[in-house]
Order: structure tokens, then C-alpha cells, then sequence
């Protein structure tokens, strides 16, 4: 029995614990629990660690074997995270939860620990726990070394952009490219800095500036030369299709997204082949092929969980084709439907309740519409001025000009003509 082993023997024996409860504890049976004391096996390090929790030894360090072995285990748990194996990632979670009661002895370890719990927590919807465990790693990032800064700081613009802050997104992706740059040898793997470009494309897409988007998608497109099938290849070509079409480079978008379902199927990943889906449904937008993007954006709707900001965006984009394609008694049944499910949400409900004074100043465009105009001008604008989504500003925009002139308010009309212009003048020359 190696010197570790006896000691959690004797601990127990110290403390009355049968082998029995002991077992229960360490996930285990009371049988191996015997072997290991005979010498016949060895407790894994998953068991030591929650051993040492159940026999209150929180700052025994572990063994340099078991630390490696730790370590592995919670890259593992990373990568599960982002292959979308939430189940996989929350079994290790669980196992090596003690390791936080190492950061006297084992900084590093109990660091690496939450700062990858974040990210199951994150891309599993727990936005405020991750919130408090940022808040936790910020106050100590000091103490860390600089990988994990680099860490702290891409998480904390995942943090954002799923929170729809894409200018302090933009601000922590850019520290961790600083950081990056600083240390050019410290990444774990060849496809990190790709992931960090993906994330500040991301949000150069959302705060529509495609043309800077697509530069670092192209070099992170370069660093990762994975020929087979993987999720980060397909988020990057998904990315940079989006980009394109953003731009009008439609051409480029339809191989791209028709590769995108190619790499999707053979995964067998819906939440790729959905997002793919809203691709193809934006470029039949932008060809103003109303029916098949209508489709696009079905397809894309059931192929994404609802909770997903994804299935939004499908519901969103179809009813403004609805709209667009003038089927009025369509766009007045979906928009009932998603008032249902997100009344309560603090953005979406925004969108949705845009919609419905779009959807009333597109069905009497030769009538004032006051109250929907006002609605537009004093909440869907500022909205959008405050995310910084300049293509949604510019659609408002046109609307309000179109209701305008129609209504014979040509003061107004060229009021919102001007407003557009103004806009173009913030976006960046494609």
C-alpha cells in the first residue's frame, strides 16, 4: 500500500468510519475499499480527493502522479464543455470539486478548477454562478500565474458576449490577446489562440464592423489546420459565412455555409446544422427570397433548444420576413407565440415588442402610427444604439423614413434619411 493510501486508511480507523460508509463516500464498494488496505489496489485520485474531503484534510497536497493525473482530468472536462458534452464535463466537475480546498498548497490546480468550472457553467446557462466565481478569480489574479490570467480574462469576454455586452467583450478578448502575445508558448494546445480570434470576430459581427470580424477570422481560419471534422472548424466557417453575408459577398457565403452542413451532418450536431440554418436563411434575405428563408429559419428554430439565443434569433429573423413578405395574419400568430415565451426577458421581450409596432407601422403605412413610431424612436433605436447593432439601426431607420414620407411628414422622413447616413459614416469602409 503506497504511504498515501495508509494514511486515509488510518484517518478512517482514527474516526470509527466503516469501510462500508467510507465506500459510499468515495463512490466506491466496501470490497475495494478492502483490497486497497491489503495493498491489492490503489484509490484513483478522483477517490483521494473526495476521501481527504470526507475526512476533513483539505490542504493535504496530492501526489505528483495524481496531480498530473487531476490536471488531465480537467482539461478533459474542458474540452467536453466545448465539444457540448455538458454531461461527460459535469461528472468530472463533480468529482474534482474538492479541489478548491487546495489553494493553500496547490494554487495552480485549485485555479485551473474554477476557472474551467466557469466555463460549464457558462455555456450551460448558469450565468450567475460563473458571474461569482469571476468575481472570485478577479480578486486574486494577482496570485495566478499568466496562463491562467489569459484564462480569466477570454472567460470573462465569453462572459459578455453571451450576456450581449460585446464592447467589454471586445475589451477582455483583447487583454488576453495582449497577454497571449506577451507569452507566445504558454498555450496547452494549437487551437486556443484560434478560439480567442472566434471570440473577438464574434464581437467586431455584433457590433457590425464584419469587415474587421472576417480579418480575424481569416487568421485564426490559418493557425487551425485540423483537416477532420471539429466543432472549432465548423464555429469558424459558420463565423466567417456569417461575415461575408454581412458584406454582401454572397458568392463566398453559400460554399462556405454549404460546407458548414457537410461538417454539421457528419458530426451529427444540431446545433451546428441550426446555426448554419439561420446562416442560409440571411442569405436568402439578403437575395429578399422571402419563402426560403422563412424555411431556412424554420428549420433552424427546430434544430435549437429554446433556451439557446439561437432559437431566438430564428424566431426573430422569420417573423421580420413574415413581415417583409406582407403575410401579415403569419406574422401576427408567431409574434403571440414568442410574446408567450419571452414576456418576461429583459432584451428579448424588447425585440419582440418592436415587432409588434413594426408589424402595425407595415400594415397602414399611408396612416400615422404614433404610438408604434414612438415606441420605435424611444426604446427599439436607443436599444439598438446601446448593443451598438448599427444594421438593426439602419432597418429602423428606413422603416420611420418609409412611414414618414407615406404620411406626408417630409421634415421627419428626411430626419431619419439623415440619421442613416450618419450611421454609414461609423461603419468602417468594407
Amino acid at each position: 500500500m503506497n504511504i498515501e493510501d495508509r494514511k486515509l486508511m488510518e484517518l478512517r480507523e482514527d474516526k470509527g468510519i466503516s469501510k462500508a460508509e467510507f465506500a459510499t463516500v468515495i463512490f466506491s464498494n466496501a470490497a475495494t475499499v478492502s483490497k486497497v488496505e491489503r495493498g491489492e489496489r490503489e484509490y484513483s485520485p478522483e477517490q483521494r480527493i473526495l476521501a481527504k474531503r470526507h475526512l476533513d484534510i483539505p490542504g493535504m497536497p496530492l501526489t505528483e502522479k495524481d496531480r498530473a493525473t487531476a490536471k488531465d482530468r480537467l482539461y478533459k472536462m474542458r474540452d467536453h464543455v466545448r465539444n457540448r458534452d455538458f454531461r461527460k464535463a459535469r461528472e468530472i466537475c463533480k468529482k474534482y470539486a474538492n479541489l478548491v480546498n487546495l489553494e493553500p498548497v496547490d494554487i495552480e490546480l485549485s485555479m485551473l478548477y474554477r476557472l474551467f468550472e466557469v466555463i460549464l457553467l457558462l455555456f450551460t446557462d448558469k450565468h450567475d454562478d460563473a458571474k461569482e466565481r469571476l468575481d472570485y478569480l478577479q480578486g486574486r489574479l494577482d496570485d495566478i500565474n499568466a496562463l491562467h490570467q489569459y484564462y480569466f480574462y477570454f472567460n470573462m469576454g465569453v462572459f459578455h458576449i453571451m450576456n450581449g455586452r460585446y464592447v467589454d467583450a471586445l475589451e477582455y478578448c483583447k487583454m488576453a490577446l495582449d497577454l497571449s502575445n506577451c507569452h507566445h508558448d504558454f498555450y496547452p494546445d494549437d487551437s486556443e489562440k484560434p478560439r480567442l480570434f472566434a471570440g473577438i470576430a464574434t464581437c467586431y459581427i455584433n457590433l457590425s464592423f464584419p469587415n474587421r470580424a472576417i480579418i480575424y477570422l481569416l487568421k485564426a481560419r490559418g493557425l487551425y489546420t485540423e483537416k477532420k471534422a471539429s466543432r472549432l472548424g465548423l464555429f469558424l466557417d459558420i463565423t466567417l459565412a456569417q461575415s461575408y453575408i454581412m458584406i454582401d459577398a454572397l458568392y463566398e457565403a453559400e460554399g462556405l455555409i454549404d460546407s458548414c452542413l457537410v461538417q454539421a451532418d457528419s458530426l451529427e450536431d444540431d446545433y451546428y446544422i441550426g446555426l448554419a440554418m439561420l446562416n442560409f436563411g440571411e442569405y436568402y434575405v439578403k437575395k429578399r427570397d422571402w419563402g426560403n428563408a422563412i424555411e431556412c429559419f424554420d428549420q433552424a428554430a427546430k434544430c435549437c433548444d429554446k433556451a439557446t439565443e439561437a432559437y431566438f434569433a430564428a424566431v426573430y429573423r422569420k417573423i421580420r420576413c413574415l413581415i417583409d413578405a406582407r403575410e401579415f395574419a403569419q406574422a401576427r400568430k408567431h409574434i403571440k407565440k414568442a410574446q408567450v415565451i419571452y414576456d418576461t426577458h429583459d432584451v428579448y421581450s424588447i425585440h419582440i415588442e418592436s415587432l409588434v409596432h413594426c408589424l402595425t407601422i407595415s400594415t397602414r403605412k399611408t396612416l400615422p402610427n404614433d404610438e408604434a413610431v414612438n415606441y420605435i424612436l424611444t426604446v427599439t433605436i436607443p436599444h439598438y444604439e446601446k448593443t451598438c447593432d448599427l444594421f438593426e439601426l439602419i432597418d429602423c431607420y428606413k422603416l420611420l423614413e418609409e412611414n414618414f414620407r407615406k404620411t406626408d411628414n417630409s421634415k421627419k422622413a428626411l430626419l431619419m434619411k439623415e440619421a442613416i447616413l450618419a450611421i454609414h459614416e461609423r461603419v468602417p469602409p468594407q
